[in-house]
């Protein structure tokens, strides 16, 4: 398929924190790490990416980070962590540093984030998965129109979200993508 002569891409989007890296979790909330030591990817997080990419997917990190405007979280913290997400095969890094009372239009299930990327790739969103841990995730992807997953990490706020299709890691989302395509 193609747009304006180019060829559509087909995007993963990522959640950060619970999809890619271990959060730090409080009364089965989901917390993001603030010092880079903290930061540590779940295990087939690198293989999932690379298997993925090789089916020709951008790999596209979505997060909302509310704690950078916080001041929770140093700025060489993030810049630790993104370079980080880069040695492992992500192509881009897309944060809202914006608190849930900012009235941003870039934080999760709004699709600021997603406008900035659609602007620089021509995005088969049909063809395009968000993997995500939380209702906003799911959200953003039925935002956008492309196929949300979801992995259930059990905590407190999704005790009430049913999602059609859930899994436990991202191995098990990215197996369930290649038996689609």
């Amino acid at each position: 398929m193609q747009l304006n002569g180019k060829k559509l891409k087909k995007v993963i989007f990522l959640d950060r924190d619970g999809v890619i890296n271990k959060c730090i979790v409080n009364n089965r909330k989901c917390y993001a790490p603030k010092k880079f030591s903290e930061f540590k990817l779940y295990p087939h997080v690198k293989s999932s990416i690379n298997i993925l990419k090789k089916k020709k997917f951008l790999i596209i990190v979505v997060t909302n980070q509310p704690d950078i405007s916080k001041n929770k979280i140093k700025i060489e913290d993030i810049k630790k962590i993104n370079n980080l997400l880069y040695t492992i095969g992500i192509d881009e890094i897309l944060i809202c540093p914006h608190n849930q009372n900012a009235k941003c239009l870039c934080r999760k299930p709004k699709t600021g984030l997603i406008d900035i990327v659609k602007k620089k790739y021509n995005i088969n969103f049909k063809k395009s998965y968000l993997i995500g841990d939380r209702i906003s995730d799911m959200e953003l992807a039925e935002n956008i129109k492309c196929q949300p997953l979801f992995i259930n990490r059990y905590y407190l706020e999704n005790q009430n979200y049913n999602a059609s299709k859930s899994f436990y890691s991202i191995k098990g989302a990215t197996k369930y993508i290649l038996e689609k395509i």
